[in-house]
């Protein structure tokens, strides 16, 4: 049986009626040796000297901030903490509030008995009696649960109340002790300062609260102390700092055994048997700045970006200037797609059974995979894996928080943007990002509200020798230049002083840009891919007609070509889909030739490919299209349609014979071009000549869809998906002047004609006012949303704690990643069962399709950070072979769901 429990605790919890816990003491020396072991076998180290503005940390440095990750949990010496903790199912209140309340205080009589437990002359001589510098890593230290508080609290005379029981500076004083005993350099006199700038302080937060949270795994690294060690007075140190030197090897921290095993990594131990093309050649032998940099590489689709930005990760981890890679790209999809990619390109450089190979992690909330392997998840914080290898390797993937703790991981550019936001727990998500080399893929697709996001991003990776490598296949020259400026000032001038048209359009292509964070930007131009790609360009007017879209796909498909029908809005995808359908039933056709979904083994469903199913029913239409358009499809998946929507344009890997895709802006047009003859295979008659067909409405005055305010409006997604209708109307203008482009040859020039700032403002033209409002309409949103973001991101300049840096956000607004995406998950007790047989536990909905009510009504807009806000009543109506309808909310919004996607449901 449990004793009863002594002294002062750190944790406790009910198991069989008997209350476990474990002592505050040890805890602390738990998540101190985490701080210890991470320092000394990440890059984190170094990152945090460079952050501090000094060439590294030394031996006392890194005692001193030991010490303080000892002290992280000094507020539970409180009489109430301690009070609480032992009444099994009681809340135990707060402890960094009392703290960082007291202090903040200057005439509580509490201040000067716990300034003088904690030793702040000591600690303060650290800092070179730097005050700002102290105050600051104090409270980042204390306010170790992803949350400053900058504001002035009220101190608690009871919290801090000596009881027979508990006198709780005898408390503090015994964490200083074990602080002695356990970094005895810390108080060895002189030593260099401690740095303790604001940079410093929110990455030393970040650190701090990764080591807790590793530190507070009891079921793998950190178990209870046990009675018998607490009645022999063992002292916890020597086994925590052991245990944490396997936890942050088992997991992914500690690359420094992986390293020997590259040994001269290159593209042939990548891709045996494959030849590079010139810009993985660049990538291959670029040179490694030890002091950090970013790298752009513009390249068209197809052209093995990916490879290449692996082979730069692992050169980087060889060198040992990364511990990792984040591959971030702009959809789940596209990362779960990429994921088996990297993780098969991995085992290929390690060796498939080899213990060195580090952990690949699919970054992707709802999702459990590391490596090949799928987690369950038992309860919130509770993970089931296969075997105990895995357990230990998909500790990162358990909770979105610890994704960059992993090794190697795949996932949304939104992980990386939540680093930069005021969220909580973004230091933590910013540090262990600051371990990896970043890389963006298709960087083009983010808005001007990501983007500014993005900056700050970039700008901690600057700031700390980090390194940045930017992916794209249609860049913009002053995106480009913007990305890669050294500061806000150089942001600045690449808008206001741009490069001029006709010099951007001549700039080389493929193109790979390098700049080390202490030198000036390099252009290396790389040879074109081997294999160009002519492409012929057709221009019809049938945007409005879905029939007639259907006639010429399925004239196609009947000649045995794989087609692919892109439409810019589901509502388009879903017309065009139904009338593909009909005219395969009134012509006779085979039914086969609509991409379908196998069900029950036997029995194929027809579907579109667009965003909105559950997320077990995308990867069946994923695995669908990529069956019958993929790399390796089926000679007999000839004669194939697909109508989908931007969900194919930039997550798979297909390849169509014939494309009929919307009008789109050109850099749009240019990806989805990559979705046509990809790949190297025979082509029906007539198809051996990639082809294009864009369909327009049949209006052609584009201004027609500008309204009062200059906002643009309209259907297809002209105004509404593509909001700019500049843009669209430059890339109509360039489609109407050649019909045959050459790929890549002319993908600089038809980016720069259409998308740079003199090609947009040809179209506002002063005698047509509707564009002048429209340009006007445009610019002062591009602006807004940079302002936005600008309130939104966090900024590491200002003190840990200070006011712009807290997390009350105005207007109740929330910080999230992509503006207007509140989209609301359903989740189903008893889950029903979907359209193509899988079972459905929950559905995502747009929050656009509700009317927007209160907490009484039927939506709960409350959402953690990274996460889909959840709705509290959902009741399923009725289900049907392959379908099922729900309501949804106390004002009871009915929704279909079927073989055509969750929408509302429209039936009288």
């Amino acid at each position: 049986m449990k004793s009863e429990p002594r002294g002062f605790l750190a944790k406790a919890e009910e198991r069989d009626g008997v209350l476990h816990w474990h002592p505050l003491v040890d805890h602390c020396i738990d998540v101190a040796c985490c701080v210890a072991a991470i320092l000394d076998a990440s890059i984190l180290c170094h990152r945090l000297a460079r952050l501090g503005g000094i060439a590294q940390l030394d031996s006392t440095q890194v005692a001193r901030l030991c010490v303080l990750a000892l002290l992280h949990d000094v507020g539970k010496v409180s009489a109430a903490f301690q009070k609480a903790i032992r009444i099994p199912s009681r809340k135990t209140g707060g402890h960094v509030m009392p703290v960082m309340a007291l202090l903040g205080a200057r005439r509580a009589p509490q201040l000067g008995p716990f300034l003088q437990a904690i030793e702040i002359q000591t600690i303060g001589a650290w800092f070179g009696g730097d005050e700002k510098a102290l105050r600051g890593m104090l409270g980042a230290t204390f306010c170790h649960h992803g949350k400053p508080y900058g504001q002035r609290l009220r101190v608690d005379s009871e919290l801090w109340r000596a009881t027979d029981e508990h006198d709780w500076t005898d408390g503090v004083r015994e964490l200083m002790a074990a602080a002695r005993r356990a970094f005895p350099a810390a108080f060895e006199a002189g030593g260099s300062p401690l740095p303790g700038g604001p940079p410093f302080q929110h990455a030393w937060n970040g650190v701090l609260l990764l080591a807790d949270w590793l530190g507070s795994d009891d079921t793998r690294f950190f178990p209870y102390t046990r009675d018998d060690d607490v009645a022999a007075g063992r002292d916890r140190i020597e086994f925590a700092r052991a245990a944490a030197q396997k936890a942050v090897a088992a997991v992914g921290l500690d690359v420094r055994a992986r390293r020997p095993a590259l040994d001269g990594v290159s593209f042939e131990r990548l891709v045996p048997g494959a030849r590079p093309w010139p810009t993985q050649e660049v990538l291959g032998a670029l040179e490694l700045p030890a002091s950090g940099g970013i790298t752009v590489l513009e390249a068209p689709t197809g052209s093995g970006k990916t490879e290449a930005a692996l082979l730069y990760a692992l050169r980087l981890l060889e060198a040992g200037h990364v511990d990792g890679l984040y591959f971030a790209l702009p959809t789940r999809a596209a990362a779960s797609q990429l994921h088996r990619r990297v993780q098969a390109m991995v085992r290929t450089v390690f060796g498939a059974e080899s213990v060195n190979a580090p952990p690949v992690a699919l970054a992707v909330p709802g999702y459990l995979r590391v490596d090949e392997v799928e987690g369950e998840r038992l309860a919130r914080f509770d993970v089931q894996w296969p075997d105990e290898p895995s357990s230990l390797r998909g500790w990162a993937v358990e909770h979105p928080l610890r994704y960059f703790g992993a090794g190697l991981a795949v996932g949304t550019i939104d992980q990386a943007l939540l680093s930069a936001l005021r969220v909580k727990h973004s230091q933590m998500r910013a540090a262990g990002l600051l371990r990896h080399l970043l890389v963006v893929d298709e960087v083009h697709a983010s808005d001007a509200y990501m983007t500014r996001i993005l900056d700050e991003v970039i700008a901690h990776q600057r700031a700390a020798g980090g390194h940045v490598l930017l992916l794209s296949a249609t860049l913009t020259t002053s995106l480009r230049r913007r990305l890669i400026a050294a500061d806000s000032s150089e942001r600045e001038r690449a808008h206001y002083e741009p490069v001029p048209v006709d010099v951007a359009a001549a700039t080389p292509y493929p193109l790979v840009v390098h700049r080390p964070w202490d030198g000036e930007a390099c252009e290396i131009p790389a040879v074109a891919p081997p294999r160009g790609k002519r492409v012929e360009i057709e221009l019809a007017a049938i945007a409005d007609a879905p029939e007639s879209l259907a006639s010429r796909a399925l004239d196609a498909a009947r000649a045995g070509a794989r087609v692919l029908v892109l439409r810019n809005t589901v509502r388009d995808c879903l017309e065009t889909q139904r009338a593909v359908e009909k005219a395969i039933g009134s012509g006779g056709d085979d039914p086969h030739l609509l991409l379908s979904v196998i069900h029950d083994d036997s029995n194929p469903v027809p579907a579109p490919h667009h965003a909105r199913f559950a997320r077990v029913d995308r990867l069946l239409l994923d695995a669908a299209i990529e069956r019958d358009f993929g790399k390796a499809a089926r000679s007999t998946a000839a004669g194939r349609i697909a109508v989908a929507t931007q969900t194919v344009e930039q997550s798979l890997d297909l390849d169509a014979d014939l494309l009929l895709t919307d009008l789109c802006p050109i850099d749009v047009l240019l990806q989805r071009i990559g979705r046509l003859h990809r790949h190297e295979r025979s082509r029906p008659a007539g198809f051996e000549t990639a082809r294009v067909v864009v369909t327009t409405p049949a209006e052609r005055d584009l201004s027609q869809r500008v309204g009062r305010g200059g906002e643009a409006y309209g259907d297809h997604g002209l105004g509404s998906v593509y909001p700019d209708l500049r843009s669209l109307e430059t890339t109509w203008r360039l489609l109407d002047e050649r019909n045959v482009v050459e790929l890549p040859r002319d993908n600089r020039a038809l980016v720069e004609r259409a998308l740079h700032d003199q090609a947009l403002a040809t179209v506002a033209d002063p005698l047509q006012d509707a564009w002048t409002r429209h340009a006007r309409a445009v610019l002062g949103t591009r602006l807004a949303f940079q302002r936005v973001a600008a309130d939104l991101v966090n900024d590491w300049s200002e003190p840990f704690g200070a006011k712009r840096g807290a997390y009350a956000l105005p207007d109740n607004r929330k910080a999230q990643t992509r503006l207007g995406e509140d989209d609301i998950l359903v989740r189903f007790t008893e889950p029903p069962r979907g359209p193509f047989g899988t079972s459905i536990e929950s559905l995502t909905l747009r929050s656009f399709d509700f009317p927007m009510v209160s907490d009484d009504g039927s939506i709960n807009k409350e959402a953690t950070e990274g996460s889909t806000p959840s709705l509290p009543t959902a009741e399923i109506l009725d289900v049907e072979p392959l379908r099922f309808r729900v309501t949804v909310g106390a004002a009871a919004r009915t929704f279909l769901y079927d073989r055509l996607g969750i929408r509302p449901d429209e039936t009288p």
